[in-house]
């Protein structure tokens, strides 16, 4: 039998694809943990990029407006997780994990050193609750 990850996973857009040209925070899009509690993992993507460094800030919220920045110890893999995602060249692809417990999650893109910049994107990936489907 064969399990497949299809049925595990739902994605969504965590920050719509588009060029991020200064020094600044892009807040990313509010993620709704409700049905998918088990574990969040965000993929970063860099498209076309000139110049700068752009790295995840994940955040959690009990009722989707009051944002806290996440621990360490909540990030996968824990320690310097935002720091090592961090996304510096053209066409290059991260991952974070976000293992806490809280109902909204959201991941904004930090920019650093731009000048004319990069094409920036993150897509969620949560996790199913339920347990894995077998395929024959």
């Amino acid at each position: 039998m064969k399990k497949d990850l299809y049925s595990k996973i739902t994605t969504e857009v965590a920050l719509p694809a588009a060029e991020i040209a200064a020094d600044t925070t892009t807040e990313g899009e509010t993620i709704d943990r409700v049905d998918n509690t088990i574990n969040t993992t965000f993929v970063l993507s860099t498209g076309a990029r000139t110049d700068g460094t752009y790295t995840p800030l994940i955040e959690d919220s009990e009722n989707g407006t009051d944002w806290a920045v996440v621990i360490d110890d909540l990030l996968l893999p824990a320690s310097g997780a935002e720091a090592a995602a961090a996304l510096t060249e053209a066409n290059e692809t991260k991952r974070i994990g976000y293992n806490g417990d809280k109902r909204y999650v959201r991941c904004s893109i930090v920019s650093a050193s731009t000048g004319t910049g990069a094409v920036v994107g993150v897509l969620a990936i949560l996790g199913a609750v339920h347990s894995p489907v077998d395929q024959d």
